[in-house]
C-alpha cells in the first residue's frame, strides 16, 4: 500500500497559540485543571474532529466558528463545551465508549446528529481486525475528508492500569500515518503498531450521512 490519502485541508487543524506559536491541533495543557489534563488528549481530539467538520461542512458551522485559521481562545471554548459531555463522574480515562457516547451526546444536544464509524482493535489478537482492514478504514475516512480519532491503549504505572491515549490521524501513506498529537505532527508506522501493541486501540471517524 503506497498510495497517499489525506484530509483535504490539513491547514484547518493548525491553531494559532496565544504564545505566538502555531500548533498542529490542540494541547492537553490548555485545559485548566489537572483532572482534565490527565485524559491523554481524548477531549482535545474530540474538539479537533468537530472543529474540522464544522470548517468543511457548511451546515455544521454552528458547531464551531468558521474561518481559515483557528485560534487557541476559540478552540479552548470548544474543548470546554465538549468536555462536559465526555466524562462520566469519577472516570479517569476516556475509553472508546466514553468518546463515542460523549461526542454523540454533544452533537445531538447541538442539533447536529452525526454518524459514527468505529473499528475496535481489541487486545485479543484472534479478534483483532487485520492491519489491511484497519488501513482500509483509515483510507475510507480520508476519502470522505474525515480525520480519524486514534485510540492507543497502553499500560500505566500502577499494576493493571490501562491508559487511553488519543490522537488524530490526518493522512496515510504506505504503512505510515501522520498524527496531530498534543500540538505537533508525528509520523507513526501504523502496521508496526498494529502488529506489536499489547492492548490494542480503536479508530473512529464521523460523517453527516450513513455510509
Amino acid at each position: 500500500m503506497n498510495s497517499k490519502t489525506a484530509i483535504r485541508h490539513p491547514e484547518l487543524v493548525a491553531i494559532d497559540g496565544s504564545d505566538g506559536k502555531i500548533y498542529f491541533g490542540g494541547r492537553t495543557e490548555w485545559f485548566p485543571s489537572p483532572a482534565q489534563r490527565q485524559l491523554r488528549g481524548g477531549a482535545v481530539v474530540a474538539a479537533e474532529v468537530l472543529s474540522y467538520l464544522a470548517a468543511t461542512r457548511s451546515n455544521l458551522w454552528a458547531l464551531y466558528p468558521p474561518g481559515t485559521r483557528r485560534t487557541q481562545a476559540d478552540f479552548e471554548k470548544l474543548m470546554a463545551r465538549v468536555w462536559d459531555f465526555l466524562i462520566p463522574e469519577g472516570r479517569e480515562q476516556l475509553t472508546l465508549s466514553n468518546f463515542v457516547d460523549g461526542v454523540t451526546a454533544y452533537t445531538n444536544f447541538a442539533g447536529h446528529p452525526l454518524v459514527f464509524n468505529v473499528l475496535d482493535i481489541p487486545a485479543d489478537r484472534s479478534k483483532r481486525p487485520s492491519a489491511d482492514r484497519c488501513q482500509g478504514f483509515i483510507d475510507d475516512a480520508m476519502d470522505r475528508d474525515a480525520p480519524v480519532a486514534f485510540l492507543n491503549r497502553s499500560y500505566g504505572e500502577r499494576e493493571g492500569e490501562v491508559i487511553c491515549n488519543w490522537s488524530l490521524i490526518v493522512s496515510q501513506v504506505g504503512n505510515r500515518v501522520i498524527l496531530a498529537d498534543d500540538g505537533v505532527q508525528r509520523p507513526v508506522d501504523f502496521r508496526l503498531w498494529h502488529d506489536t501493541t499489547s492492548l490494542g486501540g480503536a479508530l473512529v471517524f464521523v460523517i453527516r450521512d450513513p455510509l
